[in-house]
């Protein structure tokens, strides 16, 4: 990717972390914080709508990218916190759009002109973070920690509740988490506790 391109898609990402709504967001105002002229932006945008959307893809892109990166052969634990830290930092990257991912709906980043594909799109880089935490869920019953009777549904469900938490801590002073003073350890500890006890219930 051309680094203006991605310079103006990251502006924006920064800019919808920030922004209560996105009618206060203008293509000026992506330009400044892109570092770039607003004519610039229009070399590779047509509007403010193309660029919030395709924020949206470039932040999925992003997460399947590092997901498939991973390597998680060291063990349980370890690979568990190295998962986890990789989603905490994209959460923390554009926690409204880590909302939009946990939730599914765009409508909220981009009220108007969601894209068909948007659902299937999300549905695919979902399906790649329930299969890395399978992949740890399997190297967790060779070690003893997860015992070999869990069901795929609580699988799922662990997820679901993993990246609820992931969303909650990554959304600053307003985490209900932070608030409670856990520090980043024992925050990943008590996923991974939370994780192996939805998985060790007969």
């Amino acid at each position: 990717m051309e680094p203006k391109r991605k310079a103006i898609l990251e502006a924006a990402l920064r800019m919808l972390d920030r922004e209560q709504n996105t009618a206060a967001i203008t293509v000026a105002r992506i330009a400044q914080e892109a570092g770039v002229g607003k004519g610039t932006v229009y070399e590779y945008f047509r509007s403010k709508e193309e660029i919030l959307l395709q924020s949206l893809f470039y932040y999925l892109d992003q997460l399947s990218q590092q997901l498939e990166g991973l390597n998680l052969d060291g063990g349980f634990r370890e690979g568990f916190d190295q998962l986890m830290g990789c989603l905490q930092r994209l959460s923390e990257q554009c926690i409204t759009l880590a909302r939009s991912v946990v939730l599914g709906k765009a409508a909220q980043v981009c009220p108007s002109d969601v894209p068909e594909d948007w659902q299937e799109r999300i549905g695919r880089t979902n399906k790649l973070v329930v299969g890395q935490f399978d992949n740890l869920a399997k190297q967790g019953v060779k070690e003893g920690a997860i015992p070999d009777y869990y069901q795929r549904i609580d699988l799922i469900y662990a997820c679901m509740g993993l990246m609820t938490a992931l969303v909650d801590y990554g959304s600053g002073q307003d985490s209900v988490l932070r608030q409670e003073g856990l520090e980043q350890k024992q925050f990943l500890d008590l996923c991974r506790r939370q994780f192996v006890h939805a998985l060790s219930c007969p």
